[in-house]
């Protein structure tokens, strides 16, 4: 493969704001399990602590000594490392990160010390307020909504100990407030399950009335067969999953971190499955090039994949990286990058 793929895959709209990005691309072209690569794409889950217990989430697997907040030390140490690589930076993983006690802190120090995107999603439930405000200044790139349905009913079967009322008002205030003031782009996420497709024209025309609001209606994942019984619940799954396996791209890309400092093989794999590192002893570059995940690339670039990665029908490849993409582009089909 050459390295000009994404250049002509992508045409004109390619951005490449950040050198590090080219390198990974090189290094996942020319198949190098280890080498002056680093992560541009990283998930740190500020806390794994949430108010929901909704029915495709692993949340409810966890044990009581398995959820936590992040400590702002240790945050403010990944910052630091990642601070020359990052492209972008996604502030949420299993929990809901507003119910970190020190998430504007957070937030802060990552804007202070980063040029990346930051991204945060949230349920909605905590978005009103002081604090709905102060998210609205934080200087966050975007913000992924979860809202999973149009109507209390489905709402409420599929986002457990939700409130769809409360949350509906909570949403619409705050993108009205920045529509007027500014703020982060909004992204309006609902998963199809069968308890709500009668909806998507609906949920798709309420939330594209305002403007410049990303409106998203996605496939259900079952977290690479960590949530098998779910797949059942819908009838819109990964076209990837029909389609000739390729390396997966996050393994080269994207590196995804634990609200305690482990670093999970990748966003899938949320019980840590494979011991890649620790980041309260190990560096990133440290960890990005353990010799677990050096043996998974070379699983990846064989095609004989093992554990978790066996099971997954979500495989990323280089085109889903938001990166890629102007705002306009992604506002007008977010879905783009998956069927690149």
């Amino acid at each position: 493969m050459k390295l000009t793929f994404m250049k002509e895959l992508l045409g004109a709209t390619t951005r490449m704001r950040n050198k590090h990005i080219e390198s990974a691309l090189n290094a996942y072209e020319t198949q190098l399990i280890s080498g002056a690569f680093s992560p541009v794409y990283y998930g740190i889950e500020v806390t794994r602590h949430c108010n929901f217990a909704c029915i495709m989430c692993p949340h409810s697997q966890y044990s009581e000594n398995e959820i936590g907040h992040m400590d702002i030390m240790l945050f403010q140490k990944i910052i630091d490392q990642i601070a020359p690589y990052a492209e972008i930076i996604k502030l949420h993983w299993v929990g809901e990160p507003l119910l970190h006690p020190k998430i504007f802190k957070l937030i802060d120090y990552a804007r202070v010390n980063t040029d990346a995107q930051l991204y945060l999603s949230t349920n909605g439930s905590l978005l009103s307020g002081k604090k709905a405000e102060r998210l609205r200044q934080s200087g966050l790139d975007k913000l992924i909504i979860s809202m999973d349905g149009d109507t209390a009913g489905s709402y409420e079967s599929i986002r457990r100990n939700g409130n769809f009322s409360k949350v509906l008002k909570n949403v619409d205030a705050f993108i009205q407030a920045v529509n007027e003031k500014g703020g982060p782009l909004c992204h309006v996420k609902m998963i199809q399950f069968v308890a709500n497709e009668s909806e998507i024209e609906s949920f798709r025309e309420k939330w594209s009335y305002y403007k410049n609001v990303m409106v998203d209606v996605t496939w259900l994942s079952d977290w690479a067969g960590n949530m098998p019984n779910i797949s059942k619940l819908t009838n819109f799954h990964n076209p990837k999953s029909i389609k000739t396996r390729q390396a997966c791209s996050d393994l080269w890309f994207k590196m995804q971190i634990d609200w305690s400092g482990k670093v999970a093989l990748c966003c899938f794999d949320a019980k840590c499955t494979v011991e890649i590192g620790d980041l309260t002893k190990d560096s990133v570059g440290e960890a990005w090039h353990s010799l677990p995940m050096q043996i998974a690339r070379q699983q990846q670039i064989a095609g004989k994949v093992h554990g978790i990665c066996k099971k997954c029908c979500d495989w990323a490849t280089p085109n889903e990286y938001e990166f890629w993409y102007t705002t306009e582009e992604l506002i007008e089909f977010p879905q783009r990058i998956w069927f690149k």
